[in-house]
């Protein structure tokens, strides 16, 4: 995965480079593409979601110690339009020698969940247009459309590039990191849904001080749910610069969705 990206890179850092204004442009018209062609969460008309959370490590421990894969350590709650908390769910009771493996199960599996939340509110909870801010910069030319923004100050300053087809379609993603000299390159993959385009899944890839040093990709399994697309499987797989031979897999299940629930809210847990 790491490889075959690298040609892809090239031709895109070549349209990034490229870059003329074209007087037919109309911004409005873009934005109004982005804002109403992408299938959001958001857009559903529901006012919260939940979700049970647990993942194929942890089924094996479940497996193991409770004869029963199906049991559900982390819930995932969604309240419109953006508010997100994970908590901890009770499980059985058991032996307290596996205390430690449980933990690290645990906090393990809410590192992955986290970390694939940011890219997934972007494109399938509040959407791309809600995730821009006010201080970007546009640049256009005849093949693509590239906006630009900042968000913090000195070591914590981070560069965000997005490059998106002239129908509002998002290509590419640019992560810059000035401080540690560090690179991360986003490449979404959306399926048309009727009028709107649904995330399939995205490739990410690190580089620091211009040597790739990892690389993951996430697949998304959707089902319909109360006439929502929602990403019940997600299939992580991870390949390391250090041992390029091995691919790590993973999979993340959200499994009792339910919509507009009585839920009690714990802030501690503010995603």
């Amino acid at each position: 995965m790491i490889k075959k990206r690298v040609s892809i890179i090239y031709v895109l850092l070549f349209i990034l480079n490229g870059f003329a204004q074209e007087n037919s442009f109309n911004e409005q018209d873009f934005f109004r593409k982005i804002n109403e062609s992408y299938y959001t969460l958001k857009s559903s008309g529901y006012k919260n979601m939940s979700a049970f959370i647990s993942s194929l490590k942890f089924e094996k421990f479940a497996q193991e110690v409770w004869k029963n894969k199906e049991v559900f350590p982390l819930q995932l709650m969604w309240f419109r339009p953006k508010k997100l908390y994970l908590s901890e769910r009770g499980v059985p009771s058991f032996d307290k020698s596996k205390q430690k493996e449980y933990r690290d199960l645990v906090e393990g599996l809410k590192q992955q969940l986290k970390g694939i939340l940011v890219d997934l509110s972007m494109y399938y909870i509040t959407g791309l247009y809600n995730s821009i801010p006010d201080n970007y910069t546009l640049r256009h030319n005849e093949q693509a459309v590239q906006i630009t923004y900042e968000t913090g100050k000195g070591p914590d300053l981070t560069k965000t590039k997005h490059l998106f087809g002239y129908n509002g379609l998002l290509l590419e993603t640019q992560v810059i990191y000035p401080a540690q000299n560090k690179i991360i390159l986003v490449f979404p993959a959306f399926r048309l849904v009727k009028t709107k385009w649904l995330i399939d899944g995205w490739q990410v890839q690190t580089s620091i001080n211009g040597e790739i040093v990892n690389g993951f990709e996430i697949k998304l399994e959707s089902a319909l749910i109360n006439n929502i697309w929602v990403p019940v499987n997600i299939i992580i797989s991870v390949k390391k610069a250090e041992d390029p031979e091995n691919t790590y897999y993973d999979m993340l299940k959200l499994r009792n969705v339910l919509f507009n629930q009585s839920l009690e809210l714990v802030p501690s847990n503010n995603y």
